[in-house]
């Protein structure tokens, strides 16, 4: 018998357990996975984070699967970002910003963007005048918050309203412990 071939994801929910909405229990989370079939299945703190290998070769049944699971299951509506190893050592390879003494890691995100968005609307986030630093390199927008995030009118509803696509923020320490998790 021929044993399928495996690729190691992590799915981003987003907005979920965030100010007391959409909460969801991450051993929930995780038993709803491997009873998709789903295998070695991890979370990462309570943002949304659950790293899996599965046999799915085409991603947007998977993402559908996932959220339709999501929607019956755990009675939430939320939207599924996937990246796999590959992917995500890539995001941290093209870091555009260097990380020193001055620019430290917990100021930085990485906004996982559904889709590499149009160029003009690119080209019209770029003008963004602002105290962050952005960069965006495929479907990773990379956004170093100079005065924190809290605060900042740079934020997820303001991207994808410019961008046109969906994301989900995660900080750069949160994206390399991921990225640990996923390699083992």
């Amino acid at each position: 018998m021929i044993k399928s071939i495996m690729t190691r994801f992590v799915a981003f929910l987003r907005g979920i357990n965030v100010g007391g909405h959409r909460k969801i229990k991450m051993a929930e989370l995780k038993q709803l996975h491997e009873n998709m079939g789903h295998e070695n299945v991890a979370t990462y703190l309570q943002s949304g984070n659950v790293v899996f290998d599965s046999d799915e070769a085409d991603r947007a049944k998977l993402i559908g699967a996932i959220e339709q699971e999501y929607r019956s299951q755990l009675d939430v509506d939320t939207h599924v970002i996937l990246r796999c190893v590959e992917e995500m050592i890539d995001v941290i390879a093209k870091l555009p910003f260097p990380l020193n003494e001055e620019r430290e890691a917990k100021f930085l995100n990485g906004i996982f963007l559904s889709e590499i968005p149009a160029s003009e609307a690119i080209n019209s986030l770029m003008q963004y005048e602002g105290p962050e630093e952005i960069q965006i390199i495929g479907d990773v927008l990379y956004v170093y918050y100079t005065d924190g995030s809290g605060r900042s009118k740079f934020n997820l509803a303001f991207i994808e309203k410019n961008l046109k696509v969906r994301g989900t923020a995660r900080n750069w320490n949160s994206i390399s412990k991921i990225l640990e998790l996923m390699k083992n």
